[in-house]
């Protein structure tokens, strides 16, 4: 299958589900502030839970893809924020 029609099955999808906008920001946030944790992987439980594991990836791309880019006051609070953590005057 196509990655046009893939993308035209998810469509919908993405349009009608409903979103946890703070949950996500929260994530994101602390991905801002704090970066990736060096982590010690499991790589037998990674590859024993590869379907899991690729789905949530899958998921948390989405809601940042969501939170970023396709919300309108996505772009309104990443501009605010930064400005205060700069510690800019406006």
């Amino acid at each position: 299958m196509s990655n046009q029609k893939i993308w035209q099955k998810r469509v919908p999808d993405l349009a009608t589900r409903s979103w946890e906008v703070e949950a996500i920001r929260v994530r994101l946030d602390n991905l801002r502030q704090n970066g990736f944790d060096p982590q010690c992987l499991d790589w037998a439980a990674v590859k024993a839970n590869r379907e899991d594991v690729l789905d949530r990836v899958q998921l948390r791309a989405e809601e940042y893809e969501y939170l970023l880019y396709l919300r309108p006051t996505a772009v309104k609070y990443l501009l605010v924020s930064s400005i205060l953590r700069s510690g800019v005057r406006v």
